[in-house]
């Protein structure tokens, strides 16, 4: 493009870039800056409230396994910051047990595990969690409280080691 075309495109892009100026408050030479503030904070805001998991019906999975009390459930594409919100909840419900919650998105499979206070020494989180991992060639640690991980297998897989595991 050039001459008078040029011209023509030069000013409507300076016209959408002072129109984006005023929306966003700021100086012509502070959109960049300003846009990438707002994306830091859009993504700060969905990690922090994520959605809100069913834990009522999570619950209600609750069995026991060699004589502690687990939820091990599967949650269908639900984010690594759902499960770690939903498994601190269900673990106060719980009182006294393990909670060891899956979803699979893709090829992808992400875990978050947690066990109550009184259960850290015979059955920590992230020993729970290294053994559902290790079954799908995934990596996981944290907490003996809370621990979260993943890996590229089925997530049933995952959940029946984490199962067998309780078991033993």
């Amino acid at each position: 493009v050039c001459g008078e075309a040029a011209y023509a495109s030069f000013r409507a892009d300076a016209t959408q870039l002072k129109d984006a100026a005023s929306a966003l408050k700021c100086k012509t030479t502070e959109v960049a800056s300003k846009v990438t503030e707002l994306q830091a904070n859009a993504k700060k805001a969905g990690k922090a409230e994520g959605p809100k998991l069913d834990t009522a019906a999570l619950f209600g999975k609750k069995e026991t396994l060699n004589g502690i009390e687990a939820i091990l459930a599967i949650v269908p594409e639900a984010s690594s910051e759902s499960l770690r919100m939903a498994v601190e909840d269900l673990k106060a419900k719980l009182g006294s047990g393990v909670v060891v919650l899956g979803s699979q998105q893709g090829e992808k499979a992400t875990l978050v595990a947690g066990t109550s206070a009184d259960k850290t020494q015979t059955h920590a989180a992230n020993t729970v969690l290294g053994e559902a991992c290790k079954a799908i060639n995934g990596r996981g640690g944290g907490r003996p409280e809370l621990a979260m991980g993943g890996g590229e297998g089925d997530v049933h897989v995952a959940l029946a080691a984490a199962r067998s595991y309780l078991q033993a």
